[in-house]
């Protein structure tokens, strides 16, 4: 029963991970593929003496570039360690396979590695966040109207981005869930114990209740 069990997780957990990796590593090689492409072309400008705007775009597009690699590594690493979970409990007396998995798991939750494991996709985020960025500015360069389409577009992205992070933090049964949603409904929370005593009391201090209202409360009760 206990292997049934254990096994049923394992096939869940792997499945999980390892398509969210794979495609992690689908997208960081095709994106740092246009990256790559965008930097050769700006390459040439920054010979003799280029204009600031252009050092700010080819250093944007060299952190993405870098973002991107560094999420396909730790992506591969991802794999790896997931693959290393598995091999938990293939050897030994029923007993022996059973504490070795077991000790593994509890390993995967004191580490937070579905924490370390979300955060993939964020650098992708972050990456592309960067690359349009740097696109904005370079087209600015070369022409404004093509310039403000981008700009509408990489806008009208990132508001929809924020209409599915919302809703993911404001319902756990909302289809559009994001690896960035966890983290900001803690800090959301985090912020909100903190400035809630701050805001009763500017609201006490603001609108104090008369004693008149409290006594009348009183006997009324």
């Amino acid at each position: 029963m206990y292997m049934k069990l254990a096994d049923e997780h394992d096939k869940e957990f792997q499945q999980k991970y390892s398509t969210d990796l794979d495609t992690a590593l689908l997208f960081a090689g095709l994106f740092s593929a246009v990256s790559s492409a965008f930097i050769i072309q700006i390459e040439p400008k920054l010979e003799s003496d280029p204009p600031s705007i252009i050092v700010a775009v080819q250093s944007l597009l060299y952190i993405s570039l870098f973002t991107t690699l560094l999420a396909a590594l730790l992506a591969v690493l991802g794999k790896q360690w997931v693959m290393h979970y598995q091999v938990a409990g293939s050897r030994g007396t029923m007993e022996e396979r059973g504490l070795e998995r077991q000790r593994k798991l509890d390993g995967l939750r004191r580490w937070k590695f579905d924490a370390i494991l979300q955060m993939f996709p964020l650098l992708l985020q972050l990456a592309l966040l960067l690359f349009s960025s740097a696109l904005l500015l370079y087209l600015w360069t070369i022409h404004r109207a093509i310039a403000a389409i981008v700009l509408a577009l990489t806008v009208f992205g990132v508001c929809g981005y924020i209409c599915f992070l919302v809703s993911a933090i404001l319902s756990s049964d909302s289809p559009f869930q994001t690896p960035l949603a966890p983290i900001a409904a803690h800090i959301g929370s985090q912020i909100l114990r903190i400035i809630d005593p701050v805001l009763d009391r500017i609201r006490r201090t603001v609108n104090p209740v008369p004693r008149e209202i409290n006594c009348l409360k009183i006997l009324q009760v």
